[in-house]
């Protein structure tokens, strides 16, 4: 089962060498009748996230709603010298 979820970005705090970011993100709970009814079910959350690759830190804005799915690992596969760990029915051929 997936858990979808909305939370927004409240703060990102870059390193002093400029190296990382990371990212502070609060649940969503108000705003729109999408967000109250979401949050009846979910009422709070935080996910705070360092990240050092520039291609995925510049991916954040802060202010900016972001919608995250959680799925459980039930598989791992081998792909090339890498090991992955896929949620069920990914759509990625293994």
């Amino acid at each position: 089962m997936t858990v979808k979820a909305k939370f927004r970005c409240h703060f990102i705090q870059k390193a002093d060498d400029d190296s990382s970011r990371t990212i502070h993100m609060s649940a969503v709970t108000s705003g729109s009748h999408e967000n109250e009814a979401w949050s009846r079910l979910t009422p709070g959350g935080q996910i705070q996230m360092h990240i050092s690759n520039p291609d995925a830190f510049n991916q954040f804005e802060q202010g900016r709603e972001y919608f995250i799915e959680i799925d459980p690992v039930v598989e791992e596969v081998s792909i090339g010298e890498s090991i992955w760990q896929l949620p069920k029915n990914c759509g990625i051929p293994v």
